[in-house]
């Protein structure tokens, strides 16, 4: 938002060099982003955080001013509006009240429209704001004034005089007053009258009603309305205006009455305008929101010693009314909150504003209490994943926790069994992630536009179930998942052995055939150790990769990362440098295909012999004439003594008894 200083000062006294006033909003809270000088006068672009819809106003922020440099707010005030008729001329229904909840209206007549005068013009284009004709400029004006934004119709254009608020059906279309037909969704806010639909609510007027220099008289609506469903419409539409940037947010419930009393008198004075009847006004009635707050919070929290009359003058600069209560066990102070700081909601809430506003440049400087939290095995073993990782070229993805049904329907998922969100803010985000690979995928698709195959891998936890009191999402996994490009599975499969290894995982793999929803099933695999299932590893349905723009061939792994941590440490034990040399002997068997390499591995390792210090599978070759159903398998063994070198005869006797095992518990053929 852009702020003005002369505007500024029309209520607070600014004694503070424009470039020290921005560091004291920023102190407190308010990011300046650049101070410009315009003619006189300077010009300060703010960005105001989505909480603080306060604050998208020249009054909320000469509130902040005021507060931060300790001077006098001046009082933003209005007179009531009055009319020489009876009835109001105009009738608004509404089909759901949660629409347009609260709002103000009146008829102003008698109008001349023409240009603005020169402060309205001047300040306008200052905040960014083509200057239009003198009412729609007003509109704008008090806008950027109160924050709350507001909506002028033709009068005589509206049949009727009848605004109808309710929700668009599928497929409607609508024609605001930048002339672009626009086609709506189901639930968007729309007002039409007794023939047309003539605004499109919170966003833009529509063409059919807006206001143009032959105008005489004037419907002026100011209204809150559903933030939500306004927000959803502006991302639907790609269509931002400063209107709905304010509607979409938590704006003042009380804020239409002194809105419309300001436009009235402005139009008074520029339009020659007059009130037709009294405004009709629906406002909240029900009772300020209060917060008992426990001043022990203050040193504990902030390490102030502030007394309730500090902590009262503190709040009272921002618009709270306090009152002590003396009869409480603690020091405590009623709060009440004023109605345009909806974010306000708790104790912590409260000490934020004490905290900003005393200056956190100002609070005591201490040392941090406590014992500082011991590193967890598992958090190491998680950083030692990681730089392997990155080490072997992968890069790590953070993906999004929520994902959207169609991504979920693409990789062969069910989104009826998953978490949905109750109000997602888009089609996009509306489920708890079943698995991590949407994310992955969407990184990879990215840089591969680019002309980049890197690998990626991403730790984090996946919701598989709804949520229900006994299932609870904390409770969900955590998963270390990935996916890479490669022809080949046993180059990932390698891989992933290696990483275990370099992690020291003291199970027995074992790689099985497997399925998932998502990959080839005659290349997929579930990777288990000894009755623990580790996770699965595939490669992806050209399907999947096809609906995610991904050339080639990719494969996706995926593991529980609790159950590697459970066979896994990340003990340092030093052991001495061999003495002697090792020898290496070949041995190839055939045996029949289904034999798995485990169940020969686990044969060598029956030998319980302690000169045997590796054994690795160094080839398998498939080929018909070995015989139907069968395979030759070389196995490299590595035999070493800590205490002399080993002689070929020791060597030979060692690898025939190894021999002798295979072929008595696999019944297996020894090749030459």
């Amino acid at each position: 938002m852009k702020l003005p200083l002369s505007w500024l000062k029309d209520f607070v006294e600014i004694e503070h060099k424009p470039e020290k006033l921005a560091e004291e909003l920023l102190l407190s809270g308010t990011k300046v982003e650049e101070t410009a000088k315009s003619g006189e006068d300077y010009v300060f672009d703010l960005e105001i955080t989505s909480n603080r819809a306060d604050c998208l106003s020249i009054y909320g922020l000469s509130r902040e001013v005021s507060a931060i440099s300790n001077k006098t707010l001046r009082d933003f005030s209005t007179n009531p509006v009055s009319g020489e008729n009876e009835t109001p001329g105009f009738e608004i229904n509404i089909s759901n009240k949660s629409l347009m909840p609260y709002f103000g209206a009146v008829v102003l007549e008698n109008l001349e429209i023409k240009p603005s005068s020169s402060q309205i013009k001047e300040r306008l284009q200052k905040c960014g704001i083509r200057d239009l004709l003198n009412l729609i400029d007003i509109t704008n004006y008090v806008m950027l004034e109160t924050g709350q934004p507001m909506h002028a119709f033709d009068y005589d254009k509206v049949s009727g005089h009848v605004l109808n608020v309710r929700e668009s059906t599928d497929g409607e279309k609508v024609t605001p007053i930048d002339g672009v037909v626009r086609t709506l969704k189901a639930g968007s806010i729309i007002i039409e009258d007794n023939e047309k639909l003539i605004d499109l609510a919170g966003i833009m007027g529509g063409k059919n009603s807006e206001v143009s220099e032959k105008t005489k008289r004037a419907l002026l609506l100011v209204p809150i309305y559903d933030p939500v469903r306004i927000r959803k419409t502006s991302l639907h539409l790609g269509l931002r205006t400063e209107a709905s940037n304010r509607f979409e947010k938590l704006l003042d419930n009380e804020g239409p009455a002194k809105a419309l009393e300001r436009a009235v008198e402005l139009a008074e004075n520029d339009c020659n305008a007059r009130a037709f009847s009294k405004p009709v006004f629906r406002l909240p009635n029900e009772a300020k929101n209060s917060i008992e707050f426990d001043l022990n919070l203050i040193p504990k929290v902030l390490g102030l010693h502030l007394t309730p009359d500090q902590v009262s003058q503190i709040l009272k600069s921002l618009g709270f009314q306090t009152v002590y209560l003396p009869l409480s066990e603690t020091p405590t102070l009623r709060i009440d909150i004023p109605s345009w700081r909806r974010d306000i909601e708790n104790p912590v809430d409260i000490l934020e504003e004490i905290g900003r506003i005393y200056g956190y440049n100002a609070l005591p400087t201490t040392l941090p209490s406590g014992t500082p939290p011991l590193r967890t095995e598992g958090r190491d073993l998680v950083s030692v994943i990681k730089h392997t990782l990155v080490d072997w070229g992968f890069l790590e993805a953070v993906g999004y926790t929520l994902v959207g049904k169609t991504d979920i329907e693409n990789l062969g998922l069910d989104s009826a069994n998953l978490a949905k969100v109750k109000q997602p803010m888009s089609q996009d985000f509306e489920y708890l992630r079943p698995t991590l690979l949407t994310g992955l995928l969407n990184s990879a698709r990215g840089n591969q536009k680019n002309g980049f195959n890197y690998p990626y891998f991403e730790i984090g936890r996946i919701f598989v179930e709804k949520f229900n009191p006994e299932n609870l999402l904390t409770n969900q996994p955590k998963i270390l998942a990935g996916i890479y490009p490669t022809q080949d599975f046993y180059t990932l499969k390698g891989l992933l052995e290696d990483l275990l290894n370099r992690i020291k995982f003291n199970g027995s793999l074992v790689f099985r055939d497997g399925e998932l929803e998502f990959c080839d099933s005659f290349q997929t695999a579930t990777v288990t150790a000894g009755d623990s299932g580790l996770g699965k590893m595939g490669k992806l349905k050209t399907s999947v990769l096809n609906t995610f723009d991904l050339e080639g061939n990719w494969f996706y792994f995926e593991f529980f990362l609790d159950k590697i941590v459970s066979f896994s440490n990340t003990a340092v034990s030093f052991k001495p440098l061999p003495k002697y040399p090792s020898v290496s002997q070949d041995i190839s068997i055939l045996l029949p295909q289904n034999t798995t390499i485990e169940a020969i591995l686990n044969v060598i390792d029956s030998a319980n012999e302690i000169l045997l210090v590796d054994r690795q599978i160094s080839d398998i070759y498939t080929n018909q004439s070995l015989g139907t159903g069968k395979r030759s398998v070389s196995i490299k063994l590595t035999f070493q003594s800590p205490e002399k070198t080993l002689i070929e005869d020791e060597v030979n006797g060692l690898r025939k008894n190894i021999e002798k095992l295979l072929k008595d518990g696999l019944n297996c053929e020894l090749r030459s």
